[in-house]
């Protein structure tokens, strides 16, 4: 995953520009929190678009809690920040699945839950969201029968 991160920012310095997330090291906007925040990963445009009334739902019911917004793809994260700058706390690329990456996010966020859209996954993210005691949910993921084996291993 590192190797294809940097073959993609040799190419699209879209990507290169926020390598520095890719490990961890979030943007000094995103300041530290109290626990509670809510952490939605949305791999891309499709993700973004299907999580945007969601969030606008639970701003507007618990306009306390803090809600960051993570992506994969460089058209994923304009889309975040174009639709959910005003609503969510954060926007920024999730981190590569390697434990002090994923935790050093964790620290900083202090999430209550991580909430993945899709069939996004992420061994360490999983484990490491259970370490920090976060709930984690999966919202419209679903593996088939065939595929099933190849996730147990």
């Amino acid at each position: 995953m590192a190797l294809y991160l940097l073959y993609r920012g040799l190419r699209d310095r879209a990507y290169f520009k926020h390598i520095a997330e890719r490990f961890g090291f979030l943007p000094d906007s995103i300041e530290p929190t109290g626990t509670g925040a809510i952490w939605f990963h949305a791999v891309s445009v499709g993700e973004v678009l299907s999580i945007v009334k969601l969030v606008e739902s639970l701003r507007a019911e618990t306009p306390e809690v803090q809600i960051y917004v993570s992506t994969s793809t460089v058209a994923g994260r304009e889309l975040a920040e174009k639709r959910l700058r005003s609503i969510a706390r954060g926007v920024f690329y999730v981190p590569l699945d390697y434990k002090s990456a994923i935790r050093r996010v964790l620290r900083l966020l202090r999430p209550s839950a991580v909430v993945i859209m899709e069939t996004e996954i992420w061994p360490n993210l999983f484990r490491e969201t259970k370490r920090a005691c976060a709930s984690l949910i999966t919202i419209n993921g679903r593996i088939s029968d065939r595929a099933l084996p190849r996730y147990e291993k």
